[in-house]
């Protein structure tokens, strides 16, 4: 089982006993440095910016907020955004995309969904 790295595990206890937190704002160093490789073969800037930044995050405790069903369709249609771009990053050969179709009235969508079905392929093309 994965487990979270010490170091970064004690700074997100040490956050949590200051209290919950409304924002966190993280920042990114060494775009001066020259290659050099982690022993995981990534990349040192990517290892020490992004993962992190990540598991500092989730490890977190935060307020309980309301619920708002677009807020966390929008921020998941975010995440599948992030990682199209990523996996076009990764692998170059491939076509990697993220598009917005629009609201269709399908089962899915429902029938109230207000754009036009017939002009919805359109966004794919």
């Amino acid at each position: 089982m994965w487990r979270p790295p010490a170091g970064t595990k004690e700074v997100a206890a040490q956050a949590n006993v200051l209290g919950r937190f409304d924002a966190v704002i993280h920042n990114a160093v060494g775009y001066r440095e020259a290659l050099r490789v982690t022993t995981d073969g990534l990349p040192h800037v990517f290892a020490i910016n992004t993962p992190p930044a990540y598991i500092l995050t989730a490890l977190m405790e935060w307020p309980k907020r309301r619920w708002y069903g677009s807020a966390v369709y929008a921020e998941s249609k975010l995440h599948d955004a992030m990682l199209a771009s990523a996996v076009a990053r990764r692998w170059p050969e491939v076509v990697s995309s993220a598009l917005e179709p629009g609201w269709v009235p399908t089962r899915m969508g429902g029938p109230g969904a207000p754009d036009d079905m017939d002009q919805a392929h359109h966004a794919q093309a």
